[in-house]
């Protein structure tokens, strides 16, 4: 059976009458140099111990090494010569085999592809900020987003890249299914950025605020991936210039920006999201009735249309935990400086209500916090009820707001009890945070009878918010 390696090497060995080499293709080979120059150059000429001035690990350092001949030139290759007489690396240190070599040669032969010192948020950031800067189109920058799987590779001198590429490769053609127009931004492969355009999230004027909630106008479908996404860049890692881009790919948001955008976004955790499994997630399948209702231009049509059909809170947990913004997870992180939380609910009695509740019930709702802070509700009417999906904001009447390690009533009427009458699932969101805040709410603009899209979140990230999913259900009255 042929290895991985050498099925590159006869690819890369085939004819001029054969296609050139796919980004993918280029892409692995450019990741196997790197891998093979700090694993066996390495020890000597690295990031501690630049022997000779040569660091394998900066490849602008490497290419530019030109004393005594080019370290990778067109016309002479150094470090080829080296290696193939044995001079290199020195004494007993590991050598190169025969495919390894081959590999050196054919990145060499290739131009010597540019590869980032660690495949980090870092370099996915420059690679990023390059694209941005020099290379796509300025009318553009508002459809673009970026997405990365640098993150699946492994350090220098790991023993697993086989199965890292395979790894990296699976995840491209997943993203790839769901995800039209992905256009490589680095010579490693890693790092993609797409069109908005293509996939039809780029509509605004589909979501509005509420009547009585003027927080947020417009949003476009997309903002609901950033809404779910649990995973942020390490702001450390991130240039000076990030927060600008991430703010031109989004020119009709407020600032702060309560969707928490990011300047890109993970590719095998949105391929994940989109049904990459073939099975379409209920995001996907929003996104799609959403580009779909946008994208029809007869008003007739449009009102046969109904939309994505909400559910939320359909997921106990994901891994890594969701964001408070989620709509499809239960349980959702706590972000660093926000308070916990506990929810109970009982019934008049003080007992647990049982899991499906009489039309009519009274119920309480009490909250606890480790310090003091502030509570804010949001109430998921079921589509059944006679509003229809609706949510709401209230704000607590009884107990005042809770102090720390104490259970505090919270209400929506001076009798400290909610009257539960709309029969079917409906959820209560519990917010808390460590000072007053207004949570935000924004709706689809379906036409009256079709399925609108809510989402109650909070606000922007300089807020830490917790929440916590309370689902009760009131049995039909009939």
């Amino acid at each position: 059976m042929r290895t991985p390696v050498a099925l590159l090497l006869l690819f890369l060995a085939a004819p001029l009458a054969v296609a050139a080499p796919t980004a993918r293709e280029t892409g692995d080979l450019t990741i196997r140099a790197r891998h093979i120059l700090t694993t066996y150059c390495g020890t000597c000429h690295g990031e501690k111990n630049a022997a000779g001035r040569l660091n394998v690990f900066g490849h602008k350092a490497a290419v530019g090494h030109t004393q005594p001949a080019p370290f990778a030139g067109k016309g002479r290759a150094l470090i080829v010569e080296f290696v193939k007489d044995g001079s290199m690396p020195l004494g007993d240190h590991p050598r190169p085999t025969a495919a390894e070599v081959a590999v050196l040669e054919a990145w060499v032969k290739a131009d010597a592809p540019p590869y980032p010192r660690q495949f980090d948020d870092a370099a996915t950031a420059t690679a990023v900020l390059a694209d941005w800067d020099t290379v796509l189109d300025k009318a553009a920058r508002p459809y673009t987003r970026y997405v990365t799987l640098a993150h699946l590779l492994p350090p220098a001198k790991s023993d697993t890249l086989d199965a890292a590429l395979m790894k990296l490769t699976k995840a491209e053609a997943d993203l790839r299914a769901a995800v039209k127009s992905l256009v490589p931004v680095d010579a490693a492969a890693t790092t993609f950025r797409f069109d908005l355009r293509d996939t039809g999230w780029h509509h605004t004027g589909l979501f509005k605020p509420k009547d009585d909630l003027n927080d947020v106008f417009p949003m476009i479908p997309f903002d609901l991936v950033w809404l779910e996404n649990p995973h942020a860049p390490d702001p450390a890692a991130l240039p000076a210039g990030a927060p600008d881009a991430t703010a031109g790919m989004n020119p009709h948001h407020p600032k702060p920006n309560p969707f928490r955008p990011r300047l890109f976004l993970r590719g095998d955790w949105l391929a994940g999201q989109l049904g990459a499994d073939g099975k379409p997630t209920p995001l996907a399948e929003e996104l799609s009735a959403l580009a779909t209702f946008a994208d029809e231009p007869d008003e007739a049509a449009r009102k046969k249309l109904k939309g994505p059909k909400p559910r939320p809170f359909t997921v106990a947990k994901t891994d890594p935990p969701a964001p408070a913004t989620s709509w499809y997870v239960r349980d959702a992180a706590t972000p660093a400086g926000a308070p916990t939380l506990t929810v109970d609910v009982t019934g008049p009695d003080g007992k647990p209500v049982p899991p499906t509740i009489p039309s009519g019930s009274d119920i309480g709702l009490a909250v606890t916090l480790n310090r003091a802070g502030a509570v804010r509700l949001a109430n998921v009417a079921p589509p059944d009820s006679p509003r229809g999906w609706t949510v709401s904001i209230d704000t607590p009447t009884a107990g005042g707001e809770p102090t720390a390690n104490k259970k505090t009533v919270v209400a929506i009427n001076d009798t400290g009890k909610f009257t539960l009458t709309a029969f079917g699932t409906q959820h209560y969101l519990v917010f808390a945070a460590g000072t007053a805040f207004k949570p935000v709410v924004v709706r689809t603009g379906h036409l009256t009878g079709n399925y609108p899209i809510f989402r109650a979140f909070p606000p922007d990230a300089s807020v830490p918010t917790t929440r916590r999913v309370i689902p009760l259900t009131v049995a039909d009255p009939k």
